[in-house]
């Protein structure tokens, strides 16, 4: 992993990321770590991010209606 430098220009660094990813020489694993992310977590955020409200409320009702099923 390279070492954390801090960034100049942002921009910069992530349009170099993308392409080092784009072009197979890097892996989305290794830039998100080496911005000092854990990429499990990024991904779970990613795919929050990527459900619409109506996703979130019916997860939640499958949720709550397991925790009713577990009570009884």
């Amino acid at each position: 992993m390279e070492p954390g430098w801090q960034e100049i220009d942002p921009l910069k660094s992530a349009t170099a990321d993308i392409a080092l990813v784009e072009s197979g020489l890097k892996s989305r694993r290794e830039v998100i770590a080496a911005r000092g992310r854990d990429f499990d977590a990024v991904n779970a955020e990613i795919e929050s991010d990527e459900r619409t409200p109506g996703d979130r409320a019916k997860a939640l009702a499958e949720l709550v209606a397991k925790g009713e099923e577990n009570d009884e």
